[in-house]
């Protein structure tokens, strides 16, 4: 989010807006923009973001809940017909409207106390995209990072891995916010696979299957999946019984499901 004169900060919004300079021009020059991209930004605030972006690329789309906010950025609406504001929920978004400006190209200062919904609607969703590029709270990202048998290591490390390659990018300090958040800040960079090195023949039981592992991340996975998963199953897959959520990978998660799937269980 931009910074914005005379407004009053919405903690409901979960909003701090970025307004060091240096660190705005570090963004904007990481995005890589050309005038061939369409582009959507999650957030826009006043549009400090906004204002260095439509102007380099074909198309930008910004999603905006706050209405009190929508006055500045429809002032942007109305010099330049390659900006479009949707005064809307990001969580409410239907992607396939994007459809006809695929491969996209996403960012934004996803608010805190929604962006793993946030996260893995834009993960799971239909449509081509390019890049994402999030500014997240520091923990948040290094569980999306984290690697099997770390204690950040989960159910969002699985999804994000599963979907795309993310690298953890630079880390900003509170003071580059108003109002500053109480912890740090963190870009982080997704990239999809040209081709997954594991892939689900049925995404949405893996996604469950996940969902239940983790949930009760400190079980046996055999008593996790006591009604579901035959204990005669687990040798096949080739994983132990007694092995837990967080000591499987993408991979073995994905091997997992996919017998499942061919043994007709539903997860």
């Amino acid at each position: 989010m931009a910074e914005v004169k005379h407004y009053r900060h919405k903690k409901h919004y979960g909003q701090h807006f970025l307004h060091d300079s240096a660190i705005i021009s570090y963004i904007v020059s990481s995005l890589n923009l050309s005038d061939d991209q369409h582009w959507i930004e999650i957030g826009p605030g006043g549009g400090v973001l906004t204002r260095q972006i439509y102007l380099k690329v074909a198309s930008l789309t910004a999603i905006e809940v706050d209405k009190d906010l929508w006055p500045e950025l429809e002032k942007l609406s109305s010099q330049s017909d390659n900006f479009e504001l949707l005064k809307q929920d990001v969580l409410t978004i239907d992607w396939r409207n994007f459809k006809p400006k695929e491969p996209l190209f996403i960012c934004g200062n996803l608010p805190y106390n929604i962006s793993t919904p946030i996260l893995f609607s834009l993960l799971t969703t239909p449509i081509k995209w390019a890049a994402m590029h999030f500014m997240l709270q520091k923990e948040v990202v290094a569980r999306m990072v984290a690697k099997p048998g770390s204690k950040d290591y989960g159910r969002l490390s699985v999804m994000t891995q599963y979907f795309s390659n993310a690298q953890a990018g630079r880390i900003i300090r509170p003071g580059a916010f108003n109002p500053p958040p109480k912890v740090d800040s963190q870009l982080v960079d997704l990239r999809p696979y040209v081709e997954k090195p594991a892939t689900a023949s049925n995404q949405n039981l893996f996604a469950n299957l996940v969902r239940l592992a983790f949930n009760q991340r400190r079980k046996m996975l055999r008593k996790v999946f006591k009604d579901k998963i035959p204990i005669t199953a687990w040798p096949e897959v080739q994983l132990e019984a007694t092995s837990r959520a967080e000591e499987l990978s993408v991979g073995d998660f994905v091997r997992l499901a996919n017998w499942c799937t061919n043994s007709s269980i539903i997860i």
